[in-house]
């Protein structure tokens, strides 16, 4: 029964911060113009790292919605007087990994505009990294 307990509490747990994410994610296009400002892009630079997000933001939306219907289906088979644990670890291992490919996503969505960069830019980029970085090991999103 503990182990139930637990199961049910961590993954209670992941979509719980998965939600608050959600909730207090900024709006792409700001975050985007943001960066273009901050990093002085031109505007051929502009136009490929708005296209990128673009694509990101799709791509996470979509993740996001596969995420929700699988804490729904979770909660379901939680919820049984016997659960299923076959079930719920695999419904729990499936948030996780979507969870990461969504993470990998972010990631190479960086990279991929740390090579439209010129060398200045690059500088201003990995100070904005630590910047992120620094909040994020303080416990901000």
């Amino acid at each position: 029964m503990k182990k139930y307990l637990l199961v049910f509490l961590v993954v209670l747990m992941m979509l719980a911060v998965a939600d608050r994410a959600l909730a207090k994610r900024p709006d792409p296009q700001r975050m985007t113009a943001r960066m273009v400002k901050q990093l002085g892009l031109d505007k051929q630079q502009a136009e490929r790292f708005s296209v990128m997000n673009e694509t990101l933001v799709k791509q996470e939306q979509l993740i996001w919605e596969k995420n929700r219907a699988l804490g729904e289906k979770l909660k379901s088979a939680m919820s049984q007087e016997k659960p299923n644990m076959e079930i719920v670890h695999k419904l729990a291992k499936e948030i996780g990994g979507n969870m990461t490919e969504m993470q990998i996503k972010r990631i190479d969505n960086l990279m991929s505009l740390k090579q439209l960069l010129n060398d200045d830019q690059k500088k201003k980029f990995e100070s904005l990294l630590d910047k992120r970085r620094g909040k994020r090991l303080q416990g901000g999103l």
